[in-house]
């Protein structure tokens, strides 16, 4: 068993496998794709800081969807709401290429101040407090005990959720675009804010995530299984 353990292929294959599956399972999938969906929040975040818009508050949702309410301008709501979907993307990158090169431990840092960031500053529904602190407090055992298996292991668990939620998550927004361009999250504020259809931002997304997924397996996914 040590052999697999410190075989790097067979750690990633098998953690990639596991966590593709248990988005799938009720109340468990939810729970963990939040983790995207919390990265998806603060590209919003980040953009709206650096355009100087006051953040009134971030909620997390129990069936996984997310909001950033920001007072802004069209002209930077546009901006603010076009972040999130690359930024998720861009991030899963950052996690491949923080476990490649070994800082699975700074990776785990950056999460976990990244959640007390938003616990404190930003996020105000219940759900989403629950949900922040319960990871909050599992990071935080985690980098207490100091096991660098564990820490390789939960390092790679996040890259993957978010390297594979960041994908389903615009597949989903180009369905739902289809069904009801309006009501299509960030696509249908940017489709009420230009009046062009929410399907041309959602297949937008979904080439930027393409792109960035492609150069993400490329580079970081390990060319043999085992």
């Amino acid at each position: 068993m040590n052999n697999f353990l410190s075989n790097d292929s067979f750690i990633f294959y098998f953690i990639f496998i596991i966590c593709g599956i248990l988005i799938f399972i009720p109340i468990i999938g939810k729970y963990i794709r939040l983790i995207e969906t919390m990265i998806h929040e603060f590209g919003h975040v980040i953009i709206s800081v650096i355009l100087g818009c006051p953040i009134k508050r971030v909620n997390l949702f129990s069936n996984t969807s997310g909001e950033t309410i920001v007072s802004a301008s069209k002209s930077k709501t546009f901006f603010i709401a076009f972040a999130g979907y690359p930024f998720s993307a861009a991030i899963s990158w950052v996690c491949f290429w923080a476990n490649a090169h070994h800082h699975q431990d700074y990776l785990l840092y950056a999460l976990t101040i990244l959640s007390i960031l938003f616990l404190i500053l930003y996020i105000r529904n219940p759900f989403g407090i629950f949900w922040t602190l319960s990871l909050i407090i599992m990071n935080s055992f985690i980098i207490y005990i100091d096991n660098a298996i564990t820490i390789k292991i939960l390092a790679n668990i996040y890259a993957c959720i978010i390297f594979i939620e960041s994908n389903l998550s615009v597949f989903r927004l180009v369905i739902l675009s289809l069904r009801n361009g309006v009501q299509a999250g960030d696509a249908g504020i940017l489709y009420k804010l230009t009046h062009i259809h929410a399907i041309f931002y959602a297949l937008l997304f979904l080439s930027i995530n393409i792109f960035i997924s492609y150069y993400t397996i490329i580079y970081f996914f390990p060319l043999k299984f085992i």
